[in-house]
């Protein structure tokens, strides 16, 4: 559930983007966008609140500091990183992100003749790989639908709030009842009244 101070700030944006005597339908398609933006359904803050409560958690137990995305270890001379890296194809609704890998040595930077990092980046390291190189049975990638998250985590509510969402944008469109029926795929039977009520006729 929103608080109320959420409430009336999403009622600000909304009057900001709907002008006196505008269309019903453009509002009610205004008001369901700004619900869906200030409950946090969107992929990329999913993405950060799973890189924030699992990811540092665990590579913070593991000896990592953390910078941005990415993440480094001291180790006797080397220097341990991963880093978090986005696609650069994500909309709001879906995120793909991939975990590079990389060993740091400030011995073989001197070597070199290249300026020694204290805090080396991914790109800095002299072995760099992906994930799934070092782990085979990883995936290459990882994904975020935030539609398909809220489901897997059973929260109804911001669920129904983003089919709403989805169709207020594409409703009117002749593609909608495919793209209604891909949605309804995924919800359980006995949650589809639920998350899938239609609100107006669209």
């Amino acid at each position: 559930m929103w608080k109320s101070s959420n409430r009336r700030l999403a009622m600000s944006q909304l009057t900001e983007v709907t002008p006196v005597g505008g269309d019903l339908k453009q509002y009610r398609r205004r008001y369901l966008l700004v619900n869906c933006l200030f409950v946090n359904d969107s992929a990329s803050a999913l993405f950060d609140s799973i890189e924030r409560d699992h990811v540092r958690p665990l590579l913070k137990d593991l000896g990592f500091r953390k910078r941005a995305l990415t993440f480094s270890r001291a180790r006797d001379g080397l220097t341990d990183v991963v880093s978090l890296q986005r696609s650069t194809g994500n909309t709001a609704g879906h995120v793909r992100f991939y975990v590079n890998c990389g060993v740091y040595s400030s011995e073989f930077s001197t070597v070199l003749g290249q300026t020694v990092r204290d805090r080396p980046r991914e790109g800095d390291c002299q072995f760099r790989c992906r994930m799934e190189t070092l782990v085979p049975e990883a995936p290459q990638w990882f994904e975020i639908e935030a539609f398909q998250y809220r489901l897997a985590t059973e929260d109804w509510v911001r669920a129904r709030g983003i089919y709403q969402s989805i169709r207020a944008e594409f409703g009117s469109e002749d593609r909608w009842p495919r793209i209604d029926e891909n949605l309804k795929r995924h919800v359980p039977p006995a949650e589809l009244a639920r998350v899938c009520a239609v609100v107006w006729n669209g």
